[in-house]
């Protein structure tokens, strides 16, 4: 069993138990990558770390819900029965429902479902980008076929709970490619405008919805168009201009690591050396000038294209190994 998965569902599990919820069945399924479990709960008030995989929450009741992702502002919704809300990984989110209500969790591994040479499904599976309070047409049968697979025991229950699940899931993502197929509002002059937003404020936090209110599109509709127009999430990009410009001040000023980290948006400098070990194979104090292992051996970071203005909060804790994330 995928140890992300299982312990995603046992720290979600605890979270809404201690709020006064309950599970009501589970069915782990023969891969690696998908459980699925069905809840009841009365009004709540919820807040659920970062987990290590995403979480699709189906709605089986209308509710009035309040709260959201980490990192985005808090929004009321009319919860709808068969409404859909997407935790992508290594995301908390806090949620207090107004009445008694039913709910699906599909917790899944957004890697498991895209090909390789599909890298860009990764976020449109719950790797990067939340979705809230939304509608899969011709998903409610599906649903309530899976509620019902959930409530009974049928033979092949957990095979049918796998087929139903990934159904979805794929419906999903097919949703969501078709929303950024058309004309991506993210022309060069919008993303033009992204990229100098994100230099200006590269020492400070960054929010998906601050880059949204550049655009003026909403904070969903953003995040999609992003990976679209650049093949990346708002948060992979901005990750990868805080690179760029610790890797240039590092190579052309004298301030101090800890000055630099500041200056280019990580939380400390322990966090900007380990993010540089993960995605560029060396350290900061490689990158000074004179140093013994020259920068031959590791090139600079990709140029983030003009089209590169990112999205995202600064960059404390998102990139933390997956044992600390588990927070």
């Amino acid at each position: 069993m995928n140890d992300d998965v299982a312990t995603a569902r046992l720290i979600y599990d605890g979270r809404l138990s201690d709020a006064g919820g309950r599970q009501i069945q589970a069915l782990v399924t023969r891969s690696d990558a998908l459980i699925v479990a069905m809840y009841t709960s009365p009004p709540y008030a919820v807040n659920v770390p970062a987990l290590g995989v995403a979480r699709l929450s189906i709605n089986l009741s209308q509710a009035s819900v309040w709260g959201g992702v980490d990192g985005e502002p808090p929004r009321a919704h009319l919860a709808r029965r068969h409404s859909l809300f997407l935790t992508p990984a290594r995301a908390g989110a806090a949620w207090q429902k107004a009445s008694s209500s039913r709910h699906i969790n599909i917790y899944f591994d957004a890697r498991s479902f895209a090909q390789p040479e599909d890298a860009a499904w990764g976020p449109l599976l719950g790797d990067e980008v939340p979705l809230q309070n939304v509608g899969l047409t011709g998903g409610g049968p599906l649903f309530d076929l899976l509620a019902a697979e959930l409530s009974e025991a049928h033979p092949f229950g957990v095979e049918a709970a796998d087929s139903l699940a990934r159904l979805i899931l794929i419906r999903l993502a097919r949703r969501q490619a078709r929303s950024i197929g058309h004309a991506n509002p993210l022309t060069p002059a919008v993303l033009a405008r992204l990229t100098d937003y994100v230099a200006a404020h590269l020492d400070q936090r960054i929010m998906v919805a601050d880059l949204a209110a550049v655009t003026g599109l909403s904070t969903n509709r953003f995040a999609l168009a992003c990976v679209g127009a650049t093949g990346h999430s708002p948060h992979q990009l901005v990750l990868r201009t805080r690179l760029e410009r610790a890797v240039q001040l590092l190579r052309h000023s004298t301030h101090s690591l800890a000055e630099v980290a500041v200056a280019s948006g990580f939380s400390s400098q322990q966090h900007m050396t380990r993010v540089m070990q993960q995605r560029l194979g060396t350290t900061p104090a490689r990158q000074r000038p004179g140093s013994t292992l020259t920068s031959q051996r590791y090139p600079a970071p990709p140029r983030v294209p003009r089209p590169g203005g990112e999205g995202l909060r600064r960059d404390s804790e998102q990139d933390a190994p997956k044992q600390q994330r588990q927070r």
